[in-house]
């Protein structure tokens, strides 16, 4: 089995580490670490975190509304100091993020992990399912849009509900076909 190829998926666990459910594709691959020419027949190492989990905040301009993307660094950089788990992400003015922690962050089941606020300290709920939140759909929040792997980007909306809810359509129309063009456009000046 090649971990390299991208229909191979791993759920990967051990006592005291960071769960990996379901890591797939580009993730996967991020995460191997080759054992050089001492592996035996090309062995590589799966790396985890150590617990505990990440305490991420979003610091947002005051009165933001509209798409937010998390940009994810294409390499790791492991957190300085190597135990640090509290991080604090500043939103540039157009709504773009950069992490560069992507290891440690960018996994299946952190899209509800941010915190976020204006930079007035205004606090803002996330919402990743807009069916289980008691979040009031009118109410201003960040709301999980969809992940796009391949470009180690998320997608958020700061808005209500029927704000999320039409971005979500543009990108996904149907709910089944991603429309990669007005993704895109989304994410052009961000």
């Amino acid at each position: 089995m090649d971990p390299r190829k991208a229909f191979l998926n791993v759920d990967a666990n051990a006592d005291g580490y960071h769960e990996e459910p379901n890591i797939s594709g580009s993730i996967i691959q991020k995460k191997l670490v080759s054992r050089g020419a001492f592996g035996w027949r090309g062995d590589v190492v799966l790396e985890m975190y150590k617990n505990p989990e990440a305490k991420l905040t979003l610091l947002l301009p005051n009165d933001y509304r509209g798409v937010l993307t998390l940009h994810f660094a294409s390499h790791d950089s492991p957190p300085v100091p190597a135990r640090n788990r509290e991080f604090i992400y500043e939103a540039s003015e157009n709504g773009r993020v950069q992490i560069k922690e992507t290891g440690l962050i960018e996994r299946v089941c952190y899209y509800d992990h941010f915190h976020s606020r204006y930079r007035n300290g205004v606090e803002i709920p996330t919402v990743v399912d807009a069916g289980m939140s008691n979040v009031a759909p009118n109410s201003i929040a960040l709301r999980f849009i969809t992940p796009v792997w391949e470009d180690h980007i998320w997608v958020y909306v700061v808005g209500t509900k029927a704000d999320a809810d039409q971005v979500y359509e543009a990108i996904w129309g149907d709910g089944n076909h991603f429309n990669r063009p007005v993704y895109l456009r989304l994410i052009e000046n961000r």
